[in-house]
This record gives C-alpha cells, structure tokens and sequence, in this order.
C-alpha cells in the first residue's frame, strides 16, 4: 500500500494534511516478465494521501492531495489495463486520496478534502473503486476541483478551513496560501501550513454580504449589497437569477468608498398568481486586487398576511390583566412567522402613542414585544385601553390585532363589608 503521505494509517482521526506527489508504479519492460498476469494488476493499492486509511471516531478533514498516481510500462497490452482498471469490470484500488478505507460504516472522508482532478489524472474516484464495491456502507465526500480553483482562499475557507487572517473557522491559523496573483507563488499556490513561510501571504477574498433570505410581496424590490475588499478596489457586482420565470434581478447604484463596494439589487417578479414563489440568486463581486467573492440566498415571493398565535402582557414573568401608572408591561405578541418590522399603537390612558416599533425577541424571531410604561392620567383613575399590533413579516406583509388592557390606580377597597361579609367590599362601586 502506497500514499503520497502515509502508506497505512490505522484507527487514528486525521486532519489539517497535505500531499503533492507523483507517485509512479514503474513495470518496466513487458518483455522482462515472466507469466505476467494482467489481474494482479487490480492488487495495486495506491492513494494521493494514504495507501489504508482507517480512522477512528474522526473522518479524514480539511485536507487535501494535488499528487498523481502514474504507471510507467512498455510493451505491455493497453485494452488489458483499460480493463483492469476503467473497463466495465475495472475495479482497480486506486484513489485520488486512498486506494481503501476501514472503520465505521459511515462517512470516512468528508467533503471538506479536496484533490486537484486536473493533476490526477488517472481515474475519477476519490477511493479506488473495489473498496467502494466491498465497502458500500463506508463512503467518502471528498471533492475533486480544477486547479486554479485548488489556489484560491475562498474554495477552503467556506469549508471551514483554519487561516491566517480570519477568525470564523478557528484561531489556531493552521493554514496560509500565497495566493497574491502570482503563478509562481510559495507552494505552486498551494495551501501551505503556516509555519513553513514567516510572514502572511495570504490575501482574503472578496467578502460579500448579506447572505440571508430576501422575503418582500411587492412586484418590485430592492435590496443593498455589499462587498468588502481587505486590499481595495473597486469591486464590480454580477447578480444571476436561477428562474427568471419568477424573478431577474439587475444592479444599480454602486458606490465604491474605500474598501467597500455598495449597489442595489432591483427584484422584478415575473411569476403569476400559483407560480413557485422562490428562486436562488447568486451575486459575484470581482476585485482586480483580491479573489472574487460570492454569495447565495433565496429570494422569496410572500404574499401571506402573517397571522396571530396570542398576545399577552407581563410584568417581569408574571402574566397580568391589569396595570397601575408607573409599571413597566411588556406587551408580547407571538406570530406563525418570523417577524419583519412591527409598530403598536395604544390609546384611551395619557397621551397615545402612535406607531412605536416594537423589538424581534433575539430568541425566537416568531415574537415581537413592547415595553410599555404607563404613564399617569390626572383626568381619571381607571380606564380600559385599546392596544393595536400592527404586524409585518419580512415581505412587508401586515396584519392588524387589536385587544384591550385594564389601567387604574391602586386604592383601598372602601364599603361596609367585612372578613364575615366581604361582598360589601368588593360591591361594584368599590371596582
């Protein structure tokens, strides 16, 4: 068993590893052999990272192989190794990444290891393909990529790669790549472990955001766009509908300050009343100083009025039917959607209010609250007020809700009553 890293690995759980190797199987001359036999040739077990890897509670991770596996051989009958290896019956144990696998019956090679498919040439298997017959139940993700894409920051760090320069996949910066433009860089362009060169070279991508889903109702919308370059430029936006039939999506208004790149993005729905409501857009930032950038999200056609599940009013945890001047309530509704910008308005104690913005709970995105203080009322001592929620979701969509609160001030019970009759006290006039 052959690797471009490790021949035989046993029950360990690897990551963060790299080869870039030619490995070659050299046969010689076929007319030095003796008795050859064209299906021993299927025993060949060679990978671009491991001959055997077997793992042991952790699958093979942010890794990967720009190495190839080459058989040098004169004389010798091709259609036998075109069968042996790629024919209909060609079973070969040969893998861009390991020619087999042992462990779990699960996932032994996630889809965070990548190999160059331009520089490994001989099959397309990440794992040689008899272990993926002996094997069916222990699979292996790896991802096959051009070169150029295996250069660029951004392919590795979407999967969650360890790089210097960024803090969202770890801080432990296990990785570096010179990938400032050149062809000539450290390590082909290559990623490189960051010990192995002093000083960063790497260049962040392009970042472009927001990445969320856009919601609206209205035949036209817009939404900003934003691309942030970490070494200048003007970046050029390039937005893509994947169903214009539902929507087409164009780019206006873009403003570079800085290191920052604005522009809008106008929605127009095509679709008609029954049509699929979603399409998937892609936007490309280019920079002729960083890697390009990119995002996707889901544009959204709403026309659903969101709807009420209940309404309550609290003071602290308590739930309460009533309040005095001078309490704090917090005016709660819970609606079947997430929430998009909501007002309350309340009215029939002091002055109203008037279209006050009630907050998203940061906790569940279904319930919007107010905190309302209750003023004081120098014109009565009691009153039951109006409280109406005007609830949008995120396509601009509003329901109104209205319900009513109980505010007086509190008194003592007066009456005749006593403890042996207190219904004097609690008579109507006494309420």
């Amino acid at each position: 068993r052959t690797g471009g890293l490790i021949g035989e690995s046993q029950n360990l759980g690897i990551k963060n590893v790299y080869a870039k190797v030619d490995i070659i199987a050299d046969l010689g001359n076929f007319s030095d052999w003796t008795n050859f036999n064209y299906d021993q040739l299927r025993e060949i077990r060679a990978g671009g990272l491991f001959g055997y890897y077997s793992y042991d509670g952790m699958p093979l991770s942010t890794s990967y192989s720009a190495s190839n596996f080459v058989i040098q051989k004169t004389g010798f009958d091709e259609t036998q190794f075109e069968n042996r290896f790629n024919g209909t019956n060609g079973n070969g144990r040969i893998g861009a990444i390991a020619s087999e696998m042992g462990g779990f019956a699960a996932e032994g090679i996630t889809n965070t290891v990548f190999y160059d498919s331009e520089v490994y040439t001989f099959n397309q298997e990440s794992v040689g393909k008899q272990h993926q017959i002996e094997n069916p139940n222990l699979t292996a993700s790896a991802i096959g990529k051009q070169t150029a894409d295996m250069k660029l920051i951004s392919q590795f760090m979407k999967s969650n790669w360890d790089f210097v320069l960024e803090t969202t996949n770890g801080t432990q910066d296990v990785w570096d790549i010179d990938n400032g433009g050149t062809t000539t860089g450290f390590n082909l362009g290559y990623p490189y472990f960051n010990y192995q060169v002093a000083g960063t070279q790497a260049v962040l991508s392009v970042i472009v955001t927001p990445n969320n889903a856009f919601s609206t109702g209205q035949i036209e919308s817009r939404r900003t766009i934003t691309a942030l370059s970490p070494v200048g430029g003007n970046s050029v936006f390039t937005a893509t509908s994947n169903n214009t039939d539902i929507v087409s999506v164009a780019v206006e208004n873009t403003v570079t300050q800085g290191n920052t790149t604005t522009a809008e993005l106008v929605f127009t729905y095509n679709g008609a009343p029954g049509d699929p409501t979603t399409a998937l857009i892609s936007v490309l930032a280019e920079n002729p100083n960083a890697e390009n950038g990119s995002v996707e999200f889901r544009y959204i056609y709403d026309l659903i009025l969101p709807e009420l599940d209940k309404i309550g009013f609290y003071s602290s945890s308590k739930r309460r039917l009533g309040a005095e001047p001078g309490e704090v309530v917090k005016i709660t509704a819970s609606l079947t959607e997430p929430a998009g910008p909501s007002t309350i308005n309340i009215s029939g104690w002091g002055s109203p209010l008037v279209g006050a913005s009630m907050e998203i709970d940061s906790e569940n995105d279904h319930l919007i609250y107010y905190n309302y203080v209750v003023p004081t009322d120098a014109s009565k001592s009691e009153a039951k007020i109006t409280v109406e929620i005007k609830a949008n979701d995120f396509s601009g969509n509003e329901s109104s809700f209205t319900t009513s609160f109980v505010i007086a001030d509190q008194r003592k019970p007066q009456g005749g009553g006593s403890s042996f009759n207190p219904y004097e006290v609690a008579s109507v006039a006494n309420l």
